[in-house]
């Protein structure tokens, strides 16, 4: 049986939970490595969740740091997978977070629209 150093997944799911706490020092930029190195894993072992779970935070990282475009790519593809699940507080809290990255690039209608939705 593999240890948690040895099972990619669960290095992973560890490096998941690293990157909250880089993000909430604000070191963003150790966050999303964090995070990046994690979702190749995810993506490895096609673990779809996991991967649109370490996006959510990728985007929040993104947001933190005004990297709009990649902050909107990451809520987008969560909001995907999070709508799938029928999660209403989770689908709430990603189109609020769209409604941030729209209203930061100055779409008023359309962050009010997200936030509406």
């Amino acid at each position: 049986m593999a240890d948690g150093l040895s099972d990619p997944l669960a290095r992973a799911r560890i490096l998941r939970l690293r990157g909250p706490r880089e993000a909430e020092q604000g070191d963003h930029e150790a966050a999303i490595a964090t995070f990046e190195e994690a979702r190749a894993v995810a993506l490895e072992h096609a673990d779809r969740y996991f991967e649109a779970q370490l996006r959510e935070h990728l985007g929040k990282s993104a947001l933190a740091l005004e990297r709009l475009d990649q902050a909107a790519a990451h809520f987008e593809r969560y909001l995907q997978v999070i709508r799938e699940t029928k999660d209403d507080r989770r689908q709430g809290e990603t189109l609020s977070n769209l409604a941030k990255v729209a209203y930061k690039l100055g779409h008023l209608k359309v962050s009010r629209a997200q936030y509406e939705r």
